[in-house]
């Protein structure tokens, strides 16, 4: 039929209207904030990457027979700056003590020994007060204070009788994160520098 014509009464709906946005704000971050943020973002990513590195490095550790676990952590402390004996790996054989697996001097002259027990339990396991004890008992009497590692955790009531026996503590995750910074059984994969202008050299163009 014929086409009607529209009722100027009822008008049709206009067609939509393309109507700008507003203009995005300007970015007021100046160049030194600008500077800032890649080096942050890198830092974060670096974190993420130690921790998961961290896990891997505790779990290998807590793989190795619980012998060459004493000599792991000997060697790091000797990594750190401490000065083993030259049988300090045999300690536990020649001092008639399961619970010195080593000892040590620190990197002053002059300082009693430090002996050290290493205990290589799963990952999430805690070590509690009573082994403490058994291992401030074993160096009571020889004049020297105690390093207690390994790949587990200790209890709360632990750490207060390591306190009160000069006993330091370390453990599985404090244990990874020392292997880590002292490069000790891992290694420098890849090095990146994070650059930022120099205003210094560009002061001589800018008068």
């Amino acid at each position: 039929g014929p086409e009607q014509e529209p009722d100027p009464e009822d008008p049709e709906e206009p067609e939509d209207i393309y109507e700008p946005e507003d203009p995005e704000p300007e970015d007021d971050t100046d160049i030194q904030d600008y500077a800032v943020m890649p080096s942050q973002g890198i830092e974060d990513v670096l974190a993420r990457y130690n921790s998961d590195l961290a896990d891997e490095v505790l779990m290998k550790a807590a793989a190795i027979p619980s012998d060459m676990f004493e000599m792991l952590v000997i060697d790091l402390l000797s990594k750190m700056g401490y000065h083993a004996y030259h049988n300090a790996r045999y300690t536990s054989e020649t001092s008639g003590s399961e619970y010195i697996q080593g000892v040590i001097l620190e990197d002053k002259p002059g300082l009693p020994p430090v002996y050290v027990h290493a205990r290589k339990l799963s990952p999430g396991r805690t070590i509690g007060k009573a082994e403490i004890r058994d291992f401030a008992d074993a160096i009571s009497d020889k004049g020297g204070k105690g390093i207690f590692a390994t790949t587990a955790g200790f209890s709360e009531q632990a750490v207060i009788a390591a306190n009160d026996e000069r006993i330091m503590l370390i453990d599985g995750a404090r244990l990874a994160g020392l292997m880590i910074s002292h490069n000790f059984c891992v290694t420098v994969e890849k090095v990146f520098e994070v650059k930022a202008i120099d205003p210094d050299s560009f002061s001589e163009y800018e008068s």
